[in-house]
């Protein structure tokens, strides 16, 4: 089993609403009609606001995704500019491809993702 970790692109926005749709559904709530589209399109609404990776086996189907918000530090006497962080808000990985290491290459791409960018992980006061 091949697994790609990449970030996510715009036309990424309906596999994501999917892989949300089964974590919800592990989590015992009901889908519902139109929620595809719904996720989709706030994702795209907020898309200067987030940064994504997807693990995608070699067919292209996706087995996880980690979600990250960008935020901007207030101004502050401790230091010039409002500096960005990401908060890491979202990782899944579909049942069937938990324990192979997936979660642990999202995460490992957000890191070095942030590290390469120079950004803050985490909260953006530590």
């Amino acid at each position: 089993m091949n697994v790609t970790v990449r970030p996510i692109e715009r036309t990424d926005a309906f596999a994501l609403a999917a892989l949300r749709i089964q974590e919800d559904r592990q989590q015992g709530c009901e889908a519902r009609p139109g929620f595809l589209r719904e996720y989709a399109d706030a994702l795209l609404q907020e898309w200067d606001h987030r940064r994504g990776w997807i693990a995608e086996l070699d067919d292209g189907s996706p087995v996880g995704c980690a979600l990250v918000m960008r935020v901007r530090t207030l101004p502050s006497l401790s230091r010039e500019g409002r500096a960005e962080g990401w908060y890491l808000e979202h990782v899944f990985v579909v049942p069937g491809h938990r324990g192979t290491g997936i979660g642990r290459r999202l995460r490992a791409a957000v890191q070095d993702a942030a590290r390469d960018t120079g950004i803050v992980l985490g909260s953006p006061h530590a």
